[in-house]
């Protein structure tokens, strides 16, 4: 398995593991390959996404294709999954506006569209705005 698809499963099974452990319900699908979203429902039946984007170390920075701006579509960030195996590794929950707004800037500006650990300064173990 390549760093990349470690990270990518780990990542997966880590923001599962926490929502879960949050109280939230998740749909789990089926098969071999791991989606990069998992679907979420919310007490008053309320059902979002949240995308995973992982990587291995804390200072790496995260690559990003195209993302739309949908009040339903959280991001979570994930950073130092094989840092050290007797921590866990760190979160970063945004909204997908977030995400988005950063990215277009980075876009009129030519700039690899990634993300970096000191642009999501305050949005660390922000879980409470999946509820917002």
């Amino acid at each position: 398995m390549t760093e990349q698809q470690i990270s990518h499963q780990s990542g997966w099974f880590f923001v599962a593991a926490e929502l879960s452990r949050r109280g939230y319900r998740l749909s789990i699908p089926q098969g071999k390959v791991l989606p990069a979203k998992i679907s979420v429902s919310l007490s008053g039946g309320r059902k979002i996404t949240v995308e995973v984007r992982a990587v291995l170390k804390e200072g790496s920075s995260w690559l990003f294709g195209e993302v739309s701006d949908d009040r339903n579509t959280y991001f979570v960030l994930v950073a130092g999954i094989r840092e050290e195996i007797l921590t866990q590794p760190k979160y970063w929950v945004l909204r997908s506006s977030v995400v988005k707004n950063i990215l277009d800037q980075k876009a009129r500006e030519g700039k690899t569209p990634q993300i970096l650990k000191s642009e999501v300064h305050g949005h660390e173990d922000a879980w409470d705005i999946l509820l917002s």
